[in-house]
């Protein structure tokens, strides 16, 4: 014999009623109560993965800062060829007129004539660092050696095994040993 607490209806198209003892309709509010408790649980869940890689989109960008510099600021022309930062901290700047050096407030130039052994007021194509307070300056087909503690400038010989082509381009390599070659090619 089955104990009747409670005529649910099943649908209300048929009519038809069905019967729910105690047990049962304990087990359903007990199975509703789970379930209902693990619904905010992965809510929460989800939630915080999502909130963990929005945070790692965005915590996980780089954010540079851009300062732009012209020849209002100091800077002797607005066509940069190259830079070089020194171990002091020192940019130095390769323009098409000279060599600048930038210590974050102003720029410096050292450019003059060859008798004031300064580095030629031509255009600077590359600058590399020879260790001593020293930097290889590349200027067209020209090598120099400028000292940047008393700012000395040094033409150095191009020894070649052979005829440089005319209209070659010029690149400045630096082994691990600290030699110095000038890679040149032909266009």
């Amino acid at each position: 014999m089955v104990l009747v607490d409670q005529m649910v209806p099943e649908s209300k198209t048929n009519g038809v009623y069905s019967s729910i003892n105690k047990n049962q309709k304990n087990k359903i509010n007990h199975d509703n109560i789970i379930s209902n408790s693990n619904r905010p649980f992965c809510m929460r869940i989800r939630a915080l993965c999502c909130l963990l890689c929005f945070q790692a989109y965005l915590f996980g960008q780089n954010s540079y800062v851009f300062n732009r510099f012209s020849t209002a600021d100091g800077l002797n022309t607005n066509k940069v060829k190259c830079v070089w930062q020194d171990s002091t901290g020192f940019l130095w700047i390769g323009t098409e007129v000279g060599i600048q050096r930038f210590d974050g407030r102003k720029f410096i130039s050292y450019v003059g004539p060859e008798n004031y052994q300064l580095p030629p007021s031509i255009g600077v194509d590359q600058i590399l660092d020879a260790g001593n307070g020293n930097l290889w300056l590349l200027q067209g087909s020209q090598i120099g050696k400028f000292n940047t503690v008393d700012f000395h400038y040094t033409t150095v010989p191009i020894r070649s095994y052979g005829s440089i082509p005319p209209r070659s381009e010029f690149k400045l390599y630096i082994d691990s040993k600290k030699q110095v070659f000038l890679c040149t090619s032909k266009y």
